[in-house]
């Protein structure tokens, strides 16, 4: 396209390398001559003035635009064909009526005024060709293109579009119509190959931690590329998602296919089990609530019901539901400290003794089964005590335990059990002298009621010889006096003993008063001719007198000069 351009009053030279004046002797012309080289990929020329087709047809309307500058006017003279709207606006319509012809633009601006030429010459009627027949892949769509330059066109589809769209096989045909009514035709044949597509198989679901394989392996197909990268014929997976495949054939043909892939949905699987329990003897039941998706139950001790019995420890259950997807749920049954209240072992006390029995600390209650409520009980009877404690777990405990009070304790130094230790009881060592027997539990010499096992022998109608070992070392002698001496004089309300003898002892004066100051002598008989004494080990007696008559500083002496026992 060749334009022409006029500026007034006003040249531009770019690029300038030599510049030459020749003046004409002859005449008063003047020749100027420019050498202009220009830099590669430069434009010497200004833009267009106004833009529109250089190539149009008879009858044809066109319109030409220039840029809209606010203070410039406008005019527009077309030869060989007739401005139809626009003439002194930026833009114009033309119908062209003759052809060759020319537009030509005048823009004034400032007072200067420049002005563009555009020759218009009628448009060729190109060679239509829609190119060589094609081979498509089943279901791809092919754009058959007639070309630009027709003022019509006319597709065996229908189509009355310079392109058209097809997906289907077939012969197809186009007629396009040009500026001077010249029609041309041409066909093309169009042939489908047949897909060869994969099969991921119906969309699926797969267990909670479980994995699938996917595979797209077909004959005949070449080329695999997987939604998640992997170009191999199989994929592993076992994540939820939506898998698509696009594949290749040796045709070069695509195919695809997509798979679902869920995970089934989880059973629900809460075992309700038992909190700390406070025996770790103690079987607790563990249970699972059925549920219609529960297919079967095995617990780690191989039970096989919603419930089982368990002691405190880690435990286990594996559910299989429907969909043959297992479940395996751990939990842990707890217990508190174990705690057991001692009472002791079953005792034995004896009369006049206090025994306090204490449960221990750290309990917030104690049931001793009366209105005891404390940490410790007094008994001062036999009985069966029992207690129950509870701790602030809730746990309990309970011990029981029998006091049994025996009506023959000792008291050491009363050998005959006569309530009292005086000289009576050597008596009783001398006829016990020398038996032995068990020994009491926790033995003292103080002065309470003892208990003790039986000897095998005892006083004749009397009390067991447990009693005669008032220093409880298993055997009946001389040392067992020190424990009397000890206790002289102290006293019990037990008195089931036993006199060593029937013969009196009696107290005879051979005077019938005594002055004030004078010594008396009495004489201590045991037996007389009317009752002989016979098979005689001893004898103790105790004086008793009248300390306001008799002076206790003229007690000196007991003479047994004069006794057979002497």
């Amino acid at each position: 396209m060749n334009r022409f351009a006029h500026i007034s009053f006003l040249f531009f030279f770019f690029l300038i390398n030599n510049l030459s004046v020749q003046a004409n002797p002859r005449s008063f012309e003047c020749h100027l001559s420019l050498e202009v080289t220009a830099e590669p990929g430069s434009n010497l020329l200004p833009p267009p003035l106004f833009s529109g087709p250089d190539s149009v047809c008879l009858g044809a309307t066109y319109t030409y635009n220039s840029a809209s500058i606010p203070t410039a006017t406008y005019f527009w003279v077309a030869s060989g064909g007739t401005i139809i709207s626009g003439t002194s606006s930026p833009s114009c319509q033309v119908i062209w009526n003759m052809l060759p012809g020319q537009l030509t633009l005048y823009r004034t601006l400032s007072s200067n005024t420049i002005f563009e030429t555009l020759p218009v010459a009628a448009s060729a009627f190109p060679p239509l060709n829609l190119g060589p027949d094609l081979t498509l892949c089943t279901g791809d769509s092919v754009i058959l293109d007639a070309g630009p330059g027709y003022t019509s066109y006319l597709w065996s589809s229908g189509g009355t579009n310079q392109k058209d769209t097809l997906i289907t096989a077939g012969l197809f045909s186009v007629i396009v119509q040009g500026c001077t009514n010249q029609t041309a035709y041409d066909t093309i044949l169009i042939t489908s190959i047949p897909i060869i597509q994969p099969n991921l198989g119906p969309d699926t679901a797969i267990c909670a931690g479980t994995s699938i394989q996917l595979s797209g392996s077909t004959p005949g197909i070449n080329v695999f590329i997987w939604s998640n990268g992997a170009i191999t014929p199989t994929i592993t997976t076992n994540i939820p998602a939506t898998y698509s495949l696009i594949t290749q054939d040796s045709n070069g043909c695509q195919g695809r296919d997509t798979l679902v892939l869920n995970n089934y949905p989880t059973a629900p699987a809460f075992v309700n089990s038992p909190g700390p329990v406070c025996d770790s003897a103690t079987l607790s039941n563990a249970s699972i609530l059925p549920d219609p998706s529960h297919l079967s139950y095995l617990w780690s001790n191989g039970a096989t019901a919603n419930n089982t019995n368990y002691l405190p420890g880690n435990h286990y259950v594996i559910i299989t539901d429907t969909f043959s997807c297992t479940d395996t749920t751990t939990f842990n049954i707890g217990s508190f400290n174990h705690i057991s209240v001692n009472l002791g072992n079953d005792t034995i006390m004896c009369p006049d003794t206090i025994l306090t029995l204490d449960a221990g600390p750290g309990y917030i209650s104690y049931d001793w089964g009366n209105s005891s409520t404390g940490r410790t009980q007094l008994v001062v009877t036999g009985d069966t005590f029992h207690v129950e404690v509870l701790d602030v777990n809730g746990c309990t405990s309970a011990d029981t335990i029998i006091i049994t009070m025996p009506t023959d304790c000792v008291f050491p130094g009363d050998a005959n059990q006569d309530g009292i230790a005086n000289n009576s009881d050597i008596l009783a060592l001398g006829v016990a002298f020398g038996e032995q027997g068990p020994r009491r539990p926790a033995a003292s010499s103080q002065w309470y009621g003892q208990a003790c096992p039986n000897w095998a022998n005892g006083f004749l109608n009397g009390p067991n010889y447990k009693h005669a070992d008032c220093n409880s070392d298993s055997i009946v002698n001389q040392d067992d006096t020190l424990a009397v001496l000890l206790n002289y004089g102290q006293m019990h309300n037990k008195t089931s003993h036993t006199n060593a003898s029937g013969v009196d002892i009696n107290v005879v004066a051979d005077f019938d008063s005594v002055m004030a100051g004078d010594t008396a002598i009495f004489i201590v008989q045991m037996a007389d001719s009317l009752a002989p004494a016979d098979s005689i080990y001893g004898i103790a007696f105790t004086v008793n007198y009248d300390t306001a008559t008799v002076d206790s500083q003229g007690m000196l002496y007991a003479d047994f000069s004069n006794c057979w026992m002497g």
